[in-house]
């Protein structure tokens, strides 16, 4: 597992939801004021790239990857 921890943006979605690249099944959300969230299932030792999208009300997306 691991724990993701963002940099909230300074207009504040209303959600935040993490994946991983290549198997979206793998996830979490984070509701504001919250900033982080565990992700279960992942491999000990292989490398992955996650990605966060923001939401708002209207349903405005913005992406971020990490590695």
């Amino acid at each position: 597992q691991v724990t993701v921890t963002i940099t909230p943006l300074a207009e504040t979605p209303d959600s935040y939801t993490v994946f991983v690249v290549g198997d979206p099944s793998k996830s979490c959300e984070i509701t504001p004021p919250e900033t982080s969230c565990v992700i279960d299932g992942l491999t000990n030792g292989t490398d992955y790239t996650f990605s966060v999208t923001a939401t708002n009300a209207a349903g405005l997306r913005l992406n971020d990857r990490q590695r």
